[in-house]
């Protein structure tokens, strides 16, 4: 109690000292300041629909997955494999990776982690791909087509490659019946001939090589057609725009010129719910002017089922692109454009968005839409 009483004392001094010259100063007193309360970094706004994977050279020069968030910004490292990611795909069901690094196919989840091994110890495969549900896989080990089921660990063998030929998967249908793949056979021009491996039927058809389309040129229109178009002039190849039916093997030729030139180019075609088709489309009549001696000028165009009708520019810019993919709603492409990756809307109301300033480091065909 004594030592509280002489606390007491000193401070009630201190103070009494203090009240004076706080009356003889002239000195403003300074403005009082608070601590702020703690704010969250603001979130940036979605531009693209879905998040981006895509191949890119790491600090090291190694080839790994990276992903580009939906803000078009935020940019994230998946996998850090000490040799390097050789390819890889995305599950449509649950965006889980699948991938072939360092002889293995593995699947992780949509970060990189948990890993599961598909097969170890292959000396040769090729990109290996996902089935629309993602319960099963599809890849080449050598000359074996191979499909593995997640749910058993079952490996069953759809084919075997002749001693001269060379195939490899392109893409399932859209209901996962069936397989688009390429096949060519040695020595050949490495475009290839397209065949459609029938799940139901174990069974290949192929498609007429008179009108072939260059390398993995083929897209799925429905479960029983697709696509094949193309935008070159090498190993055989022909531009224009087909369509394919895979039930029986027939070819509807939509685009094409039987006297050359002029050339007509067509990319990244996409029919929407009324049959309608949206693609990139360039006539050529001056041989000069063909690549890779000068870029396609492209228009985005619209028109009817057969190509044809009705055909119109759906925007006033012309592109050049190498490459484009849809985004996964059909509003809009992804397109690189002088090393930059543009966001172009099918809308012409809505301006085109960089969503990369520089795509020099990155293999711009691994492009993957993911959740």
């Amino acid at each position: 109690m004594e030592y509280l009483m002489k606390k007491i004392i000193v401070l009630f001094i201190a103070l009494l000292l203090l009240i004076p010259a706080c009356a003889e100063t002239t000195t403003p007193a300074p403005e009082a300041t608070s601590t702020a309360a703690p704010t969250s970094t603001p979130t940036l706004p979605d531009i693209l629909p879905q998040s981006l994977y895509y191949l890119a050279a790491d600090a090291n020069d190694m080839q790994q997955i990276f992903r580009l968030e939906r803000d078009g910004q935020t940019v994230k490292q998946i996998t850090s494999e000490a040799g390097g990611v050789d390819n890889f795909d995305l599950s449509p069901a649950d965006g889980r990776i699948l991938y072939y690094a360092a002889n293995t196919i593995l699947i992780t989840d949509a970060n990189g982690e948990n890993p599961q091994i598909v097969e170890a110890d292959l000396l040769d495969a090729s990109r290996p791909i996902w089935s629309p549900d993602g319960t099963k896989v599809a890849y080449k080990v050598e000359k074996v087509a191979v499909l593995y089921h997640l749910e058993t660990g079952e490996k069953e063998s759809l084919f075997v490659d002749a001693e001269n030929e060379v195939s490899w998967f392109s893409s399932f249908s859209p209901d996962g019946s069936k397989i688009a793949l390429r096949k060519y056979t040695t020595p050949s021009a490495p475009g290839g001939s397209v065949y459609v491996y029938d799940f139901t039927q174990q069974a290949s058809i192929e498609f007429p090589q008179g009108k072939r389309c260059y390398n993995d040129a083929v897209r799925w229109a429905s479960p029983d057609t697709l696509f094949c178009y193309g935008h070159n002039v090498a190993g055989g190849a022909m531009p224009g725009l087909f369509r394919m039916n895979a039930l029986d093997g027939s070819v509807e030729t939509l685009i094409f010129s039987e006297t050359l030139p002029p050339f007509l180019m067509v990319d990244a075609p996409r029919q929407d719910a009324a049959g309608n088709l949206i693609y990139f489309y360039a006539e050529i009549t001056d041989t000069a002017m063909l690549p890779p001696a000068v870029s396609v000028e492209f228009n985005l165009v619209h028109s009817a089922v057969d190509g044809v009708t009705d055909r119109v520019n759906l925007r006033e810019e012309i592109f050049t692109h190498t490459y484009s993919t849809w985004t996964p709603n059909s509003e809009a492409l992804l397109t690189e454009e002088d090393n930059q990756l543009l966001l172009v809307p099918v809308d012409p109301t809505l301006p085109i968005i960089t969503i990369m300033d520089d795509t020099s480091n990155i293999e711009i065909y691994s492009l993957e839409w993911g959740p």
